[in-house]
């Protein structure tokens, strides 16, 4: 019988997969993420991305990452995200510079590998970390899925939030950052997003004792998104929910926010194509 670690993976699996990991995150198109966060080949092996997600599966996630990056985008891009946080959306709205920047995550390793900020005069107002998984992991009949596990606002801009948000058609930040997160997986060509759950985000529940910041669940509820066992499950591009369904009185701002939000993902996409895309 071989034997297993504690993970209950045996070990021969464990050290061939972790060398396949290696392997991925040694070549060169990859080496200005691993000079700057050296940890980056272990960020699997605790919790990372989901609470369910097995230690096979969050290897697997972290190997298919990369390369399918590197099978898609061109030799700037791994430092560019490492080291200049590209814009791929921005807008002067009144007085102020509203932004969406792409960066590597860092020290934010655990809720994914890549990470869009929406901007204030180049102050960071709200996250969303993503990372590219097999679809079939996500519990989606897809190649690929867009993992999306964490979405946030930075503390203390609550006011500025809400500043963004009036400056944006009323569009609130996490909508907005949705569109750009749209934008980049039509840019890469893949056809689902998966949205994390509250009972399996990372960084908290929707449990009384320790309240959720963001409520994931009502979020995905927002769209027209299907249930998996661990994330909700998104078209792309996401389809609007039919006007009919909006109230009447209500139409004409429905139509002016998704106009906004269909230029950010256009822009998005655009943009990222041509900077970075083979």
């Amino acid at each position: 019988m071989l034997r297993r670690d504690q993970r209950g993976e045996p070990i021969l699996a464990m050290i061939v997969g972790h060398f396949a990991v290696v392997r991925v995150l040694r070549m060169p198109p990859i080496r200005a993420v691993l000079k700057n966060n050296p940890k980056v080949v272990y960020r699997y092996w605790g919790t990372y991305l989901a609470r369910s997600l097995s230690l096979p599966s969050r290897r697997q996630i972290l190997t298919t990452h990369y390369s399918f990056l590197m099978s898609r985008v061109n030799e700037t891009f791994f430092d560019a995200v490492v080291s200049n946080k590209p814009t791929l959306w921005d807008a002067t709205i009144g007085a102020k510079r509203y932004a969406i920047r792409l960066s590597f995550t860092g020290i934010q390793h655990y809720e994914g590998d890549l990470l869009l900020e929406l901007e204030e005069d180049s102050i960071p107002l709200y996250q969303l970390a993503f990372t590219i998984a097999p679809g079939r992991v996500a519990g989606a009949d897809a190649p690929h899925a867009m993992l999306i596990a964490r979405i946030q606002g930075v503390r203390g801009q609550v006011e500025a939030i809400r500043r963004a948000a009036r400056a944006c058609c009323d569009i609130a930040p996490p909508h907005l950052l949705m569109a750009a997160a749209q934008g980049i997986a039509a840019a890469l060509r893949i056809g689902v997003i998966a949205g994390v759950k509250n009972k399996e985000q990372l960084s908290a529940t929707i449990e009384v004792e320790t309240p959720v910041s963001f409520d994931y669940d009502a979020f995905w509820h927002t769209y027209i998104a299907t249930e998996a066992s661990i994330f909700y499950l998104l078209a792309v591009p996401i389809p609007d929910k039919p006007l009919r369904q909006i109230k009447p009185n209500h139409r004409q701002r429905t139509r002016l926010k998704r106009l906004f939000k269909h230029e950010v993902t256009k822009t998005t996409q655009a943009t990222f194509s041509k900077r970075f895309l083979r």
